[in-house]
């Protein structure tokens, strides 16, 4: 099971680092609230390919709470039937590339017969990459279903990304990267507000060593919310890029943000920070760990921002033919109101532990998998249960 962690230090989603970057190691995001199981769609369609390339996939899995109630109700078990099909496309061009890429999937609960149902995504990327300039863009949509942490319950919402990086070399020894992105997510259950975040940054990278790569920049972000007042943040940034061969590499950013509300809403300062490290010590294993430290606004609280620190370390293992992926995250979430305002706290510290073996079956037609995951909260004053975990098969092929 292989969470989509994409390439942030702040509130943006770009999936992707700039070609010129010579790697692109996973940065934490700000935390959705919906587990890494949610994403069955079959690995050989997930990934663009060169040319076309389709999936198919279905997954059986039991989840102990999949319609969460109140805390101290009885948790609502139940089995969840699914099927996905993919498509992808990616242009062959080396200098200049577009992709596109899209899933429909159908889930079937056996006992809550109003949950689940049709959903989808798709997206659209394309690059530039020719001498010392890289630029890419992406864009994606989603309709996410299941079990959200952070909104209390089961919950159905859509959510849209889209983000431009480039990255020029400058000289030898200096680069320019910068980012800019926009993202929202719109709950359809009644009583749960959008949100959207804007936000750019832009570093001035030194090559300290031959491995080591360092630079001050600025930031700035700006997130709302149907029930938020307006977040307005700035600072300064410093960015850190190393890498050793294709065995260890590592991206990071740590910032402080200068905060003004609108509407009267006063100032503040804090921080933000982004670390992703990736290491393959053989071809037969390896880790990585993402960070994330930020400010989104929580869409489950009404005039509420909620405040993460979150991290997750992997680790990866070939077994003779089969695939074993172990994961561990915490999550920490603090509510904030700007000045004169106040009201319920938001979601509290989880816990995740997520296991995953896989082979290919039928002369490696077929990739064959079995998972588990579990979530827990901490501590927190939640008033829904959401802890509980997933035992399921998947099944999925490409062509």
């Amino acid at each position: 099971m292989n969470p989509r962690l994409i390439l942030t230090p702040f509130l943006v989603s770009l999936p992707y680092a700039a070609a010129a970057q010579d790697f692109a190691v996973p940065l934490l995001t700000a935390p959705s609230g919906y587990g890494s199981d949610r994403d069955w769609v079959p690995p050989s369609a997930s990934e663009i390919l060169d040319g076309w390339s389709f999936g198919l996939g279905t997954a059986l899995v039991y989840d102990s709470n999949s319609n969460p109630g109140p805390t101290g109700s009885d948790d609502d078990g139940d089995f969840i039937w699914s099927v996905t099909t993919s498509a992808a496309y990616r242009t062959k061009g080396t200098e200049w590339f577009m992709g596109v890429r899209g899933a429909v999937d159908h889930s079937l609960y056996f006992d809550n017969s109003d949950l689940g149902g049709l959903g989808y995504n798709g997206g659209l990327d394309f690059g530039y990459n020719g001498g010392p300039l890289a630029v890419l863009g992406t864009f994606g949509y989603s309709f996410d279903r299941g079990v959200n942490r952070l909104y209390g319950g089961y919950l159905e919402s859509h959510r849209f990304n889209a983000g431009l990086s480039a990255a020029y070399q400058w000289s030898a020894k200096t680069s320019l990267n910068a980012r800019l992105g926009h993202s929202w997510t719109d709950p359809e259950e009644s009583g749960f507000g959008k949100t959207e975040t804007t936000s750019f940054d832009i570093a001035a990278l030194w090559r300290a060593t031959p491995l080591l790569s360092i630079g001050p920049g600025f930031a700035w972000s700006m997130n709302s919310g149907d029930s938020q007042l307006d977040r307005y943040a700035y600072g300064p940034i410093v960015r850190a890029q190393y890498k050793l061969g294709a065995k260890l590499a590592m991206d990071g950013t740590v910032g402080l943000e200068f905060v003004d509300y609108s509407g009267g809403g006063g100032t503040d300062t804090s921080f933000t920070a982004g670390l992703g490290v990736s290491y393959q010590a053989s071809p037969l294993w390896g880790m990585n760990f993402g960070l994330y430290r930020g400010t989104t606004a929580d869409g489950s609280v009404a005039g509420a921002y909620r405040e993460s620190l979150s991290a997750r370390l992997g680790y990866n293992r070939r077994i003779r033919r089969a695939t074993l992926n172990l994961g561990m995250g915490y999550e920490i979430n603090n509510t904030k109101y700007p000045d004169g305002l106040g009201g319920a706290d938001g979601a509290g510290d989880f816990l995740t532990f997520d296991a995953s073996l896989g082979m290919p079956i039928l002369r490696n037609r077929v990739l064959a998998s079995t998972f588990f995951n579990w979530r827990e909260e901490i501590d927190g004053d939640s008033l829904f249960d959401t802890d509980g975990y997933q035992l399921g098969v998947r099944l999925s092929t490409g062509f």
